[in-house]
């Protein structure tokens, strides 16, 4: 109960998962923007050179946009480019792998959405809306975070799909 779960919160301190090193290469690994996290390196100094290395390699989305240049949908990795290819892999029965791939990336993105969402509430069940463990801003920084995806291009595209050709 939120009650039980108080008695010993503050001995939780100063974790968090704010400051989860494992949760913040998860989110490089499969695409955030690295320069996101410069911030977290003033809470967890040891953790800037862990995570610029991470930065170095290729996250799930730099792979993805390097498979549509492969295929040739893509030349740079503009989001106008990007849902461009995504119209035509779609559309074009060709690219019935691609298709796969992409319905698989956003239900990955989804569900990431999902965990965070749930996340989110079972925080705010715990505590309400008070200083999350560790000092982080709680439930008011966690529900910003309802609005990351890791492939937005994906879900754009759903606005603009059409039963035929089309550009954006």
């Amino acid at each position: 109960t939120p009650v039980d779960f108080n008695r010993f919160r503050d001995k939780l301190n100063p974790a968090s998962g704010f400051q989860s090193l494992q949760f913040r290469a998860f989110e490089i690994l499969s695409g955030a923007d690295p320069a996101e996290y410069d911030r977290f390196s003033k809470l967890e100094p040891e953790w800037k050179h862990q995570l610029a290395d991470l930065a170095k390699k290729p996250s799930l989305r730099q792979s993805f946009v390097a498979l549509l240049k492969k295929n040739k949908l893509v030349g740079g990795s503009d989001s106008h480019s990007i849902l461009n290819a995504i119209s035509r892999i779609y559309l074009d029965d060709k690219y019935a792998q691609l298709h796969n791939l992409c319905e698989y990336l956003i239900k990955y993105d989804e569900q990431v959405l999902l965990w965070r969402f749930r996340h989110v509430q079972m925080v705010e069940r715990m505590i309400g809306m008070k200083p999350g463990t560790g000092g982080s801003l709680g439930v008011s920084y966690l529900q910003q975070t309802l609005k990351k995806r890791f492939f937005p291009e994906l879900w754009e595209a759903r606005t603009h799909m059409v039963s035929g050709p089309s550009s954006y």
